[in-house]
């Protein structure tokens, strides 16, 4: 989560399914706000759906894989404010 902070601008937000962990100074000294989402409904969908992706008769639609930069998460956003297009933008993160 403290990899992120630095990304996101002065008063900007943050939104994340994972516990947040490791420093989170950050937040407070660039005014941003950190958003906990619970995936309550889309779990239950996502176990229902579970036997179809291990048979492979289910397959999530990728449109993009992009190694993560933030000119490649301005075009994802772009990408998705857009409306246009069909499929995922996946960042990939290298830890």
């Amino acid at each position: 989560m403290e990899r992120v902070i630095p990304v996101v601008r002065p008063f900007g937000r943050i939104a994340t399914i994972l516990p947040p962990q490791g420093n989170l100074s950050g937040l407070y000294t660039k005014n941003q706000t950190l958003y906990g989402v619970f995936l309550t409904r889309e779990r239950k969908r996502l176990l229902e759906m579970r036997p179809l992706f291990e048979r492979g008769l289910a397959r999530p639609l990728i449109a993009e894989v992009l190694p993560f930069s933030l000119e490649n998460l301005r075009k994802a956003h772009a990408r998705m404010d857009s409306g246009h297009g069909r499929g995922k933008i996946v960042l990939t993160f290298q830890a």
